[in-house]
């Protein structure tokens, strides 16, 4: 049974934080506010001095309203942040405990940097909701005047990422870097090298798997799906029409070839999706209400009824 609340792997660390979680099954106080950071910032882990520094630069964007690289250089130590009703600072040394730390099981251990740059706010926001709920704070959130969860105002992403900002950033990762020894850096766990591994075999799975075209699909075949999921009037307009072939047609034949090519499966929380790797946009596949759910779409698309055309189509 694990007591960590989701998103804490502290399977691969080598410090006195995995100590900690083994001996009071509970994590530290820092554990918090680490997750809270890598989910803010697009860091699935932390297991390489590449890691470590670009997680440095993204601090320092992420909390770049608060002041964050001169309170270290002033105060020696981070950001303030609490769990339950304590309250505590995060410093360098906590960082360092929790090298080998893992908060998401993606295939790669960080996003780019311009995926980081886009979807800031939204990490930001998504963290601070996450730690509500889980019980600590890092950066808060509040209810606006119709009750909608929204970040405070003053604790929002930079509403620009400037150059100078990042060159500060930069500065600030390798000052920080420099301060970490070079044993903790390249010490790999045992645990760690499986998963290194593992990880490689994951990759290689993904780059030899077919990739959807739908040029590829033969145009009676296309027909043939279209009609099982229209009517012949429409299916027959849809087809001739490009406009209408992207929206009604393409996602839906592509959703039926990974459905029908054991290209999904079952998430841990009973939601179908593609498997790991499979290029994929849920926007495609909106309800009417909002929302998604991709047993609702099979079904109103009789999605099923592809089979006979999609199984084992080659690509």
């Amino acid at each position: 049974m694990s007591f960590a609340p989701i998103g804490m792997n502290f399977k691969y660390l080598n410090s006195e934080v995995k100590d900690h979680y083994l001996n009071h099954k509970t994590p530290p106080p820092a554990s918090y506010a680490m997750l809270w950071c890598m989910a803010a910032m697009g860091v699935s882990r932390l297991f390489t001095r590449d890691d470590m520094r670009e997680f440095f630069f993204r601090l320092a964007i992420t909390f770049h309203s608060t002041n964050l690289v001169e309170t270290w250089f002033v105060k020696d130590h981070l950001m303030e942040y609490s769990v339950g009703d304590g309250k505590y600072t995060l410093n360098l040394t906590d960082i360092i405990n929790h090298f080998g730390f893992e908060c998401i099981d993606s295939l790669t251990n960080l996003s780019d940097r311009d995926n980081f740059y886009s979807t800031l706010s939204n990490g930001i926001f998504g963290a601070a909701l996450m730690s509500t709920i889980q019980g600590f704070s890092v950066l808060g959130v509040r209810k606006n005047q119709d009750g909608e969860l929204m970040v405070t105002g003053e604790e929002l992403a930079p509403a620009e990422i400037t150059e100078e900002m990042i060159a500060n950033a930069e500065f600030f990762a390798d000052d920080l870097l420099r301060l970490i020894p070079e044993e903790v850096l390249q010490y790999k766990s045992e645990e760690m090298k499986q998963k290194e591994k593992e990880l490689k075999m994951r990759k290689e799975t993904i780059d030899n798997r077919p990739v959807f075209d739908i040029k590829k699909v033969p145009h009676d075949i296309i027909l043939k799906c279209a009609k099982t999921m229209y009517t012949e009037e429409y299916a027959e307009q849809a087809v001739n029409d490009p406009e209408l072939f992207e929206k009604d047609i393409v996602p839906f034949i592509y959703l039926g070839w990974l459905f029908h090519n054991n290209l999904m499966e079952r998430g841990s929380d009973g939601w179908l999706e593609p498997v790991e790797g499979v290029p994929f946009d849920f926007n495609d596949y909106e309800l009417e209400d909002g929302g998604w759910n991709l047993d609702v779409t099979l079904s109103d698309h009789e999605i099923e009824n592809l089979k006979p055309y999609l199984e084992g189509l080659k690509m």
